[in-house]
This record gives structure tokens, sequence and C-alpha cells, in this order.
């Protein structure tokens, strides 16, 4: 269970690193080295799947017992950072 939360506290700062994504597409290269920038990128868009599964496995658990060691908070924030990014990475091919 404690892995739960370690795999949520991963993912929030994934999201972070999606949220620099973001700034990045808009304003351009805000990091001067290229390896922080692909190193953010690759952060960033990999979360999308770990955020996923998180959910997955969130929908699957019935009680809240299992996620008891998880802040409702970090789930809810986690789970808002995946919508926002599905809807970033489909804007694009619309």
């Amino acid at each position: 269970m404690r892995n739960i939360l370690f795999l949520n506290r991963v993912s929030l700062i994934g999201n972070l690193a999606f949220i620099a994504i973001i700034v990045m597409r808009y304003w351009g290269n805000v990091f001067s080295n290229t390896l922080i920038s692909s190193y953010v990128i690759t952060a960033g868009y990999s979360v999308l799947t770990l955020n996923v599964w998180l959910i997955i496995i969130f929908l699957n658990k019935k009680g809240r017992s299992y996620f008891a060691c998880v802040p409702i908070w970090l789930i809810s924030l986690n789970l808002f950072f995946c919508i926002i990014e599905v809807i970033f990475i489909i804007i694009p091919y619309l």
C-alpha cells in the first residue's frame, strides 16, 4: 500500500514536468540545457501512462482501505492532471 502512495507522489512530480512542457510549448525552450529539456519532456509525457494506471487501480479497488494511506487531494489532483494531459495531447489532432 505504500507503493501506491509512492507512485502517486511520483505522478505528482511528473505532472509538474507536464506543466513545464506546456510552458515550453507556448513560450519556447525555458531551459538553457537541451539535456534537461529532454528529461522534462520524457517525464511529462510518460506520466500519462502512470496516471491512467493509477486510475485503473483506483477504480478496480472497491474499498477505500486500499488507498487509506493516500490523501484524497493527491488522488483528485492526479485525476485532474490526467484529464488535462489527455486534452492537451488530443488538441493538436483536432
